[in-house]
């Protein structure tokens, strides 16, 4: 009886003990502390700095209402200056015209043979062709607020340089016998002694090409003045493009003769359209 009664005293310890240990477990869950959330600050990371863009260099191609050509301009922004203000240099080359300037196609076949293309053009009375070269001073100030990203700025801009005018002969072809009785062409430049045959049609084959009379060029020495209102587009910060539209003033100290007339003159005024490519840094 003694060991009966020590088993079933031990099986009810044991039930008892199993029944309060999810009690026990649970009453230490809910006095336990719980841990405080720590929320963590997000990392922020500012942006650099722009670096600012002060120089620039553009090319371009003028079209005027007296000819055509081809300019580069070199600026540098000034920091001291309110607004957007850049200076610099500028230079360009050119092919002024005369206003009565017409092409014409010869009435002579071309004597370069009859598998050779259809006959030769030449300007009528021209006796020279002009290309002044220009180095000048700039300024161009921004009128519509600072540089941004794929918006179009508007600048006002003046400049002023000295002109170098080379004056080169115009080239014709003419119509000479030679030994054996024969018309061939023979090229050359207007004067007092071929003035009949130069400018009678009869006797003209064609214009004998850009090449010839550089030789014989002259230089005219002038000055030129222009301003004109820049639009320009940024598609990207440090690549721009602009279009110009303004006008110039061309003053030579010598008469330009251009064509064999009495309204040739040494002052071109003229209306200008510009389109150029820049790049900043």
């Amino acid at each position: 009886m003694g060991l009966n009664k020590f088993l079933f005293c031990g099986a009810l310890l044991f039930a008892g003990f199993i029944e309060a240990s999810p009690l026990f477990a649970q009453n230490e869950n809910t006095t336990k502390t719980p841990k405080p959330t720590i929320y963590k600050r997000p990392i922020t990371r500012q942006s650099a700095k722009e670096i600012p863009l002060l120089k620039e260099l553009s090319f371009g191609i003028n079209f005027s209402s007296i000819g055509w050509g081809a300019a580069v301009e070199r600026l540098v922004r000034d920091e001291e200056a309110d607004g957007l203000l850049y200076k610099g240099y500028y230079a360009d080359i050119a092919q002024i015209y005369h206003l009565r300037e017409n092409k014409t196609a010869s009435i002579l076949k071309n004597p370069n043979g009859d598998n050779a293309s259809g006959n030769i053009n030449y300007v009528y009375g021209k006796i020279n062709s002009f290309f002044p070269i220009t180095l000048g001073y700039m300024m161009r100030k921004n009128i519509s607020g600072k540089l941004a990203y794929n918006h179009i700025q508007i600048h006002v801009l003046g400049g002023a340089g000295l002109s170098i005018g080379l004056v080169k002969p115009y080239y014709l072809q003419i119509a000479r016998k030679d030994l054996t009785g024969n018309f061939v062409p023979i090229d050359e430049k207007y004067s007092e002694a071929n003035a009949l045959q130069f400018l009678d049609k009869r006797f003209i084959y064609g214009y004998s090409g850009f090449s010839k009379g550089w030789v014989d060029a002259d230089v005219n020495i002038g000055a030129q003045i222009k301003s004109a209102i820049q639009f320009e587009y940024n598609p990207s910060r440090n690549s721009p493009l602009y279009v110009e539209i303004g006008g110039a003033v061309n003053a030579y100290l010598q008469q330009v003769k251009l064509m064999n007339s009495t309204d040739n003159k040494a002052v071109f005024p003229s209306i200008y359209c510009s389109i150029k490519k820049g790049f900043r840094w």
